[in-house]
């Protein structure tokens, strides 16, 4: 999931990997209504002869003027490359509060120990607007300037499960606590194997992405593994929708290109060689 300012959207483009020279279209959809947004070309072009197609929102024929959840999904008639834009929901679009209450919010694992480090966003009760945005200190706690009314509260954090959205109600000074889960991540089943992953969610109303697509593509290689893995090897990630999480079991040492479609992913690392590395994030 990507967020965006408003004024971001005649120059915003996605992209997806296919095969060079398919005939590739795209449909958006929004998800507050599920009904396709209308565009003036559906058409995608490839870049060059790389495989891969993008498609500018400048062909969105009314741009949204306010916050839109929109879902998009490309395709060349057999597969399918599925991705979801925020527009309106970027912190320069937020509206700060400067309510007459003091709302503290506790954000813990559910034998108390703090989440640290977490973002938690404040919502209209229609989950409509984003009010604020503030990431939790050492001891899990961000505080907020509300008026008294009901809210919707937002958590996310990269490894950590949140119930989305929580329901929050504001009258006079408030105080109120939410818990999360850590995601228990499953070492790589090889010795030689580091398991490498990413986590996406989405923005309310929904907690993580349906489906997302990710390669990764070997570019060097450790002897230690040789007829196991191989130089140029392309390899399929792995996709939790419970958890929202993307992951690979990849040769420790070796140099991998990654490619996460729907996310505009396209990077480059070394799998950490460490015998105790059992797991890295991209």
């Amino acid at each position: 999931m990507s967020r965006f300012t408003l004024s971001e959207i005649a120059s915003t483009v996605i992209r997806a990997g296919f095969t060079t020279g398919d005939t590739v279209t795209v449909t958006i959809y929004n998800n507050a209504s599920s009904t396709p947004v209308a565009l003036d070309s559906n058409a995608c072009i490839e870049i060059g002869s790389t495989g891969y197609f993008v498609f500018g929102l400048s062909n969105i024929t009314t741009p949204p003027t306010t916050y839109a959840d929109l879902f998009w999904v490309m395709t060349n008639s057999t597969t399918e490359v599925t991705g979801n834009m925020i527009f309106g929901g970027s912190i320069e679009d937020t509206v700060r509060l400067s309510g007459a209450n003091v709302v503290t919010l506790t954000i813990e694992e559910t034998d108390e120990t703090p989440i640290a480090a977490a973002e938690i966003q404040l919502w209209n009760s229609g989950q409509t607007l984003l009010l604020d945005t503030k990431t939790t200190n050492s001891s899990g706690q961000v505080v907020f300037s509300a008026d008294d009314g009901s809210y919707k509260v937002v958590a996310s954090k990269p490894q950590v499960s949140f119930t989305v959205p929580e329901d929050l109600t504001v009258s006079g000074t408030t105080a109120q606590t939410y818990n999360g889960t850590p995601n228990v991540i499953t070492p790589g089943s090889g010795a030689g194997e580091c398991e490498v992953s990413i986590f996406a969610s989405s923005q309310a109303p929904s907690s993580y992405l349906s489906s997302l697509k990710g390669t990764a593509q070997i570019k060097q290689l450790p002897t230690s593994v040789s007829g196991v893995y191989y130089s140029g090897q392309k390899i399929t990630g792995t996709y939790d929708s419970t958890t929202g999480r993307l992951y690979w079991l990849l040769p420790r040492t070796a140099v991998v290109s990654f490619v996460v479609d729907g996310l505009g992913i396209s990077s480059e690392k070394t799998i950490p060689s460490q015998a105790s590395a059992d797991y890295t994030d991209l």
